[in-house]
This record gives C-alpha cells, sequence and structure tokens, in this order.
C-alpha cells in the first residue's frame, strides 16, 4: 500500500510539475496521462516507443533483461485484454446475433472498419487512440476464430474432416451486408496465423490449395468492398510465441518465471517470423486483387529478437494474443503504415514526428500503471 501510494504521489507530482508539453499529451491522451510514467519510466522508452530510436535499437541489440515497474504485471497480463471483450463487442464461436460496435467518433467525416477474428481485436487498441485522436468513425465486426473472407473456415480438432464452422459463415454474411449498406472509407482484415482452411466437402486444404484458395476467399472479400469505394488492406498477424519445441509459450508465465532474465522469454525473430503462417505473405504475391498489406512487426521486435517484453511492457497476453497496453503503445505504428489511406496522421507518426508521438503513447502508458501493477 505504502509502495502504491508513493507511486501515486509520485504521479501526482509529475502531473502538476508537467509543463505545455505535458498539456499537449494529456490532450492527446483524453485527459490522463504525463510525459513519463509514475515510476520514471522516459517517454521515449515505454513499450512500443522504444523501438522508434533507430540509433538505440541498433545499440541495444539484445531482448529487456529485467522490467522493474513492469507493465501490465505478469500476474496482471493474462486479463490485459481490449474493450471489445469487456463491453461483449467480441462474440465467441457460438451462435450469436452479429453485432457492430463503435469506439471512434460517430461523426467523424473518415471511416475505418476493423473486421475479423480474436487476432483483429488485438489491434482495437491501438486503432482506438488513433481513431479518437484524428476524429475518425471506427467501427469493429469481430468474431472469434472468424475471419472476414470468403473461404471455408472450421474449428473442428485437427482431422481429416472437419465440419464447416456454421455460425462463422452467418456472422460474415451479416457483416459483408453491413459494409454494403454502410461502406468505411478504409477497410482492415486480419486473422490468426494457423486458420483452418477447407473445402465445400469438410477436406482440409494445405500447401498450394491452401494458398490458392486463402487468395480467392480474401480477395473475393477485397473486390467486393472496393466496388462500394472501401478501400481494403490486411494486416500481418504477430507470430505465435512458441518454445524450443514448438510449443505454444505464456508469456506472462515466462516472464513471472523469469523475472531477471527476461531474454529466456524472447524467441529468435527469424525463427518467429517462419513459424507463422504467412498469409500476409500469400496476399502479397497475388497480385490480381487491388489490396494492400500492412506489417507491424518493427513495432514489436528487434532486429534479430522477438521479445516477450518490450519497453517496460509485456507484449502478449497468452501466446498468441497482443495486452491491451502493449497495442495501445502501437498507435504511432499503425498512424505511420497508414498514412496512405488516410487523413491528417502525420502528427502521429513516427516517421515525422517520433519524439512527439512516443510521448503521447507513454502519456497514455503511465496512467495504466498505478492499476496494472
Amino acid at each position: 500500500r505504502l509502495i502504491l501510494l508513493g507511486l501515486a504521489w509520485a504521479f501526482i507530482h509529475h502531473l502538476i510539475a508537467g509543463s505545455l508539453m505535458a498539456a499537449s499529451l494529456l490532450e492527446w491522451a483524453s485527459g490522463i496521462g504525463t510525459s513519463d510514467d509514475a515510476s520514471g519510466i522516459p517517454a521515449a522508452s515505454f513499450g512500443a516507443a522504444s523501438l522508434q530510436d533507430q540509433e538505440w535499437v541498433a545499440a541495444n541489440p539484445y531482448p529487456q533483461g529485467s522490467a522493474d515497474p513492469l507493465v501490465p504485471s505478469a500476474a496482471k497480463a493474462t486479463q490485459d485484454n481490449a474493450e471489445p471483450y469487456s463491453d461483449g463487442c467480441q462474440l465467441g464461436t457460438g451462435d450469436e446475433p452479429f453485432r457492430e460496435c463503435e469506439y471512434g467518433d460517430p461523426d467523424g467525416t473518415f471511416s475505418v472498419v476493423l473486421a475479423g477474428d480474436s487476432h483483429a481485436t488485438s489491434w482495437v487498441p491501438a486503432l482506438t487512440r488513433l481513431a479518437r485522436q484524428e476524429g475518425w468513425s471506427m467501427r469493429t465486426m469481430l468474431k472469434s476464430r472468424c475471419p472476414l473472407t470468403d473461404s471455408l473456415v472450421s474449428i473442428d480438432p485437427d482431422g481429416p474432416q472437419h465440419d464447416p464452422y456454421d455460425t462463422c459463415e452467418t456472422w460474415k454474411g451479416d457483416a459483408l451486408d453491413r459494409l454494403d449498406e454502410a461502406p468505411p472509407d478504409l477497410l482492415l482484415l486480419t486473422t490468426i496465423n494457423y486458420v483452418r482452411i477447407v473445402d465445400s466437402e469438410g477436406n482440409k486444404l494445405s500447401g498450394e490449395s491452401r494458398v490458392a484458395e486463402i487468395q480467392r476467399g480474401f480477395g473475393n472479400v477485397a473486390q467486393q468492398v472496393t466496388e462500394n469505394g472501401t478501400r481494403p488492406v490486411f494486416i500481418a498477424d504477430a507470430p505465435l510465441m512458441l518454445d524450443e519445441d514448438g510449443q505454444a509459450r505464456n508469456v506472462p508465465d515466462c516472464v513471472a518465471d523469469n523475472a531477471d532474465d527476461l531474454a529466456l522469454c524472447a524467441t529468435p525473430r527469424d525463427v518467429a517470423i517462419d513459424r507463422r503462417n504467412p498469409v500476409d505473405r500469400m496476399l502479397v504475391s497475388d497480385s490480381s486483387y487491388d489490396w494492400d498489406v500492412i506489417d507491424l512487426s518493427d513495432g514489436m521486435c528487434l532486429p534479430e529478437w522477438w521479445p516477450a517484453v518490450v519497453g517496460n511492457v509485456i507484449v502478449y497476453r497468452d501466446y498468441a494474443h497482443l495486452t491491451e497496453t502493449y497495442s495501445t503503445t502501437l498507435a504511432p505504428w499503425l498512424a505511420e503504415a497508414l498514412a496512405p489511406w488516410t487523413p491528417n496522421v502525420a502528427a502521429t507518426s513516427p516517421a515525422s514526428a517520433s519524439s512527439a508521438a512516443t510521448s503521447k503513447v507513454s502519456a497514455y502508458g503511465a496512467a495504466l500503471l498505478l492499476d496494472r501493477q
């Protein structure tokens, strides 16, 4: 309790002592935060912000060895979920009514929709932060294990035959109808790396047949929304965190067990990238459709390592999904990646204003410290 009181006093002290720069950070962070967090982490060193200084990254090529403070704590990281989980906007795999949710400015003149499975939900905190800052309308269409593709997917256990994911098919139809009724300026799509694609007979596809079907399925969706004036952009999925044997590594558990040597929870970058099913590369390799693919890997990893902790922030809440905290710190990276198709995002782009961007993201992260320790 004394530690929390001390942190609270430090937070208040920074808030009161903040300059005009702190005031601008407060405006960006919707009224909370400071340029440094309550325990003195520099703004430019919090979460993904720490990776924006390429000279620093080059001089510090190895994963962070320890983190004090750690945000969220290892004990709370598993519950550091994006907002759709708490407000009912992340649908499960059951038969639930289609739901569309608004997280930005409903009166915004620029509109973006994020659609897909729980890995799409991982990007909600970053996109929400960006949309609220820029005054965009931001809608979500989210259902567990259900990417928005024209391909058939299955959630049956591995085996030769798979029943179709019927509630997903219904949801996809509703989502496409809604996109036709109210087309956004930008549609962001993503999917879990190992999405199971099946044919009409329930046979699991693999190899070249799987590649071709993924290209066709997402391509048909891209073509449909493009006809309504929407720009489709695919976000490359973050790789799974696996151990040396290829088994899922629960990142919060690993961090708790190796608090004094966090490098033990990191994965070589080339191994992490190779392990992910390259859906994004499948799409890039197909020029039949007019789409774009963005990859935020550089906002999550070092040149040779994919760490479990970056800038004192735990990256994953399990082995596959980003923590809400870390996703939020990726807002400037997302802004830069989306700049070709979005208005007025230069102020939050790491390329054009890295110092301001890192401060803005860290301001939000600082306010999380007191309740996520």
